[in-house]
């Protein structure tokens, strides 16, 4: 078989994955590895990337910035609404979505090139529960922190899907107006800023961190709702909003850890930072696209 550096790179890249894994187990429930086993499975893996049917890893769209830093994304809309793309603010796509087999559900693709951009496979889906809904859960394909152990020593069931958060939305009063807000309760950071292993469904979830919207003010002058977003939104849209952690509604103002307003006629500006990763960021947008 031939090694490109491309190719390299790649198995260099998943065997860090792996062993991150395998330091994330818990010490006392290890067991040896059977290392004849694990050189048989690296062969597996090579044969898959050759034959085109290897996954690529999620990992960096799960990652949350470091601490402090602002990561500033662009979403575009398709004319018929159909399909959402995240880019860069130079317009290299990142993400994609488009709508799933069933009506409740968009799945989000890594963008591998092309115009429209194209995947190979959903790595993430965000799917909506409830008649209206109000209640949306994003989960990834597979969990990495776990593909690749020994099926004693994962953390998620054996299906593997992972539950990366739980967004809900309701309307509240504020002022004479009524507003969609939302609470977003994601997984506990990792040391290496990556959602800590959750099951979809699982007794074992547990959600660490809650983000809820920023609420606007009435002002009396304008007859409007108002709310600052730092330069970043040139037009007006019910679907701006800002979230920030739970807890400081009535704290002093800070920024926020997610900024979303429009930008142009079908583009919006979208700024984000730690605890949300760019999945994390881009399905909580995508979930207000049923606000009207």
């Amino acid at each position: 078989m031939a090694c490109t550096s491309e190719e390299l790179g790649w198995l260099r890249k998943l065997g860090h994955k792996v062993g991150s894994a395998v330091k994330k187990a818990d010490a006392n429930a290890w067991v040896p590895m059977d290392l004849a086993n694990m050189e048989w499975r690296s062969f597996e893996l090579a044969d898959a990337m050759e034959q085109g049917l290897a996954q690529e890893l999620t990992s960096n769209f799960v990652t949350a910035p470091v601490q402090g830093e602002v990561k500033r994304v662009i979403v575009e809309d398709s004319l018929d609404g159909t399909q959402h793309v995240l880019l860069t603010e130079d317009g290299s796509p990142l993400l994609f979505a488009r709508k799933g087999c069933r009506g409740n559900k968009l799945d989000i693709y890594i963008a591998t090139g092309g115009d429209p951009p194209i995947g190979l496979g959903p790595a993430f889906s965000i799917t909506a529960e409830g008649s209206k809904s109000e209640t949306w859960t994003l989960t990834s394909d597979r969990c990495e922190q776990c593909a690749y152990l020994p099926r004693e020593r994962r953390c998620c069931a054996a299906a593997g899907q992972r539950e990366l958060a739980r967004i809900r939305h309701q309307r509240e009063q504020v002022g004479p107006c009524t507003m969609m807000c939302m609470e977003v309760d994601l997984p506990e950071l990792t040391d290496d800023r990556t959602p800590a292993c959750s099951v979809v469904g699982g007794q074992g979830t547990q959600r660490k961190c809650r983000l809820v919207s920023k609420r606007p003010v009435w002002n009396e002058r304008l007859q409007a709702l108002t709310l600052d977003f730092h330069g970043r939104v040139k037009m007006t849209s019910h679907k701006n909003f800002q979230l920030q952690h739970s807890g400081e509604e009535l704290s002093p103002p800070s920024e926020p850890e997610l900024l979303f307003g429009k930008a142009g006629e079908n583009s919006w500006v979208l700024d984000y930072r730690t605890p949300l990763g760019m999945v994390e960021a881009f399905a909580i947008v995508l979930s207000t696209r049923i606000w009207t």
